[in-house]
């Protein structure tokens, strides 16, 4: 007599790894997405784009996946009510770059190295240099004969293109090609299945 052991561990396995092919493809599209924004943050956070990062930007900035059909997902990074957060109206010209124009009044007060807010919290009087700059300006000393230049005063100016959005994004690019290629989903789910199956004491 012969006799042969044979078991379904594998076939149990490789079907609880189809079934989670769904679950995986999300995973792996949230955790890019959720690794992506923290890319961004990091980039800000090391004066790659600004000198000081914007606060509302680092803290604003978020993502979202949504399902679109069985087969595919949309990834939302941004800020926003499609998100759940609230829109940095400034966040765009910042990553394009444009002209700013004064919303109120004739002129933009552009602050200068020591200065913080606007000329209002400022003791100021206006000085035009022999190069035409006009300057707001602090009296300061005792005798209020010296004083000290707080903001440059213009009528436009033009913002450069940061890309500080979507150049983090680029750079992470193929790492999404990679995590959500039929092998990176696949890996994904090999995994929740073999945790799924440890669990269960490997009964599916």
């Amino acid at each position: 007599m012969i006799s042969i052991n044979v078991d379904m561990e594998g076939q149990r396995l490789k079907s609880s790894t189809l079934r989670a092919i769904p679950r995986a493809f999300q995973r792996n599209a949230t955790d890019w997405a959720s690794q992506t924004v923290k890319h961004i943050k990091d980039q800000l956070k090391g004066g790659s784009y600004f000198s000081r990062p914007p606060k509302e930007i680092d803290q604003r900035l978020g993502m979202k996946v949504v399902k679109t059909s069985p087969d595919s997902a949309q990834i939302l990074l941004g800020t926003g009510g499609v998100i759940g957060k609230a829109e940095v109206v400034y966040a765009d010209i910042q990553e394009r770059g444009g002209w700013i124009f004064p919303k109120k009044g004739k002129f933009l007060a552009i602050p200068l190295p020591g200065s913080k807010g606007s000329p209002r919290n400022y003791n100021i009087f206006f000085l035009r240099t022999v190069t035409g700059n006009l300057l707001a300006c602090e009296k300061t000393g005792k005798t209020g004969r010296t004083f000290k230049a707080r903001f440059v005063l213009v009528k436009s100016v033009k913002l450069p293109a940061r890309h500080w959005f979507t150049r983090p994004i680029a750079e992470r690019m193929p790492e999404l090609q990679r995590t959500m290629s039929p092998e990176g989903v696949w890996a994904t789910a090999q995994q929740m299945a073999y945790s799924r199956t440890a669990a269960q004491g490997g009964k599916e």
